[in-house]
């Protein structure tokens, strides 16, 4: 280990807090509390249905040329991710560990809700539980064409901004990022004069040139996903007054560690 891995080890080591385990439940659960507002505006994104999302077409799109199923390639590419978060030495912290075990699952129950008022089952056009929705399922179907796309919009934005503000929400707890925010802090921090949300527009804008290329859907809210993303993100950190780049987050082994440092501590008194 060089001298200054070792000099940057020790000021972490020092400025790290010591921490019980009720602490670190304490942190854990308002991890989780971001996590369901970010998890419930991507729900909205996904009832919205004008499209897949960026990542998710270049993952459709890698199936078609590979043996990978969509799901498989949707893996592979977050494992690509983190991968790369870790090569430009960004933190898998506990945030990030808690956005990889438990989004997919608060996103299903967020749904499941949905889909038990019949309000899911109206947007996304399944048959069969549309009169479990009771009034929306008639006021829905009764609207024109107009009216329909209007309110999947509203629906699309709304969500856009939701997420947004659970994002943000994350990563001021100094705890991690979910993997692709990681990679947009990491690519961020090599163009500290550019917005953190062109950043994310120029990441985004990227991955939805690859889909394109390799044949992956396009919808409107594709294309909605790339601007709405880049900008929501770049509106909620200005009336936050909120800069990611600027937060120093711990990595999962430090968050270990300042609870193990106080077990420590107390032993020795």
């Amino acid at each position: 280990m060089t001298a200054e891995r070792k000099r940057e080890k020790r000021n972490t080591e020092e400025r790290l807090p010591h921490r019980t385990a009720g602490q670190l439940a304490g942190i854990s659960l308002r991890i989780l509390r971001a996590q369901i507002v970010v998890t419930f505006g991507l729900t909205l994104v996904y009832l919205a249905n004008l499209g897949v999302a960026p990542w998710d077409m270049l993952a459709i799109g890698i199936s078609y040329h590979t043996p990978l199923q969509y799901g498989t390639a949707l893996n592979v590419v977050g494992i690509c991710v983190i991968l790369a978060d870790v090569f430009l030495r960004e933190k898998i912290g506990l945030s990030t560990i808690q956005d990889v075990l438990l989004s997919g699952w608060i996103i299903d129950l967020w749904t499941f809700l949905f889909r038990r008022i019949g309000v899911a089952d109206v947007l996304l056009g399944i048959s069969g539980n549309a009169d479990a929705a009771g009034g929306f399922a008639a006021w829905f179907t009764d609207l024109p064409d107009a009216g329909a796309i209007a309110l999947r919009i509203g629906l699309f934005v709304a969500g856009i901004l939701i997420f947004c503000l659970g994002q943000l929400m994350v990563q001021s707890m100094a705890m991690g990022a979910g993997p692709r925010d990681t990679l947009v802090l990491g690519l961020g921090r090599k163009v500290p004069k550019v917005p953190i949300g062109a950043v994310t527009w120029g990441m985004l804008a990227l991955v939805f040139a690859i889909g394109l290329l390799l044949g992956g859907p396009v919808g409107l809210g594709t294309i909605g996903a790339v601007f709405g993303m880049s900008l929501g993100q770049q509106l909620m950190c200005r009336i936050f007054h909120f800069e990611p780049r600027a937060v120093r987050h711990e990595n999962a082994i430090e968050t270990l560690h300042s609870v193990r440092g106080t077990g420590d501590e107390r032993t020795a008194m």
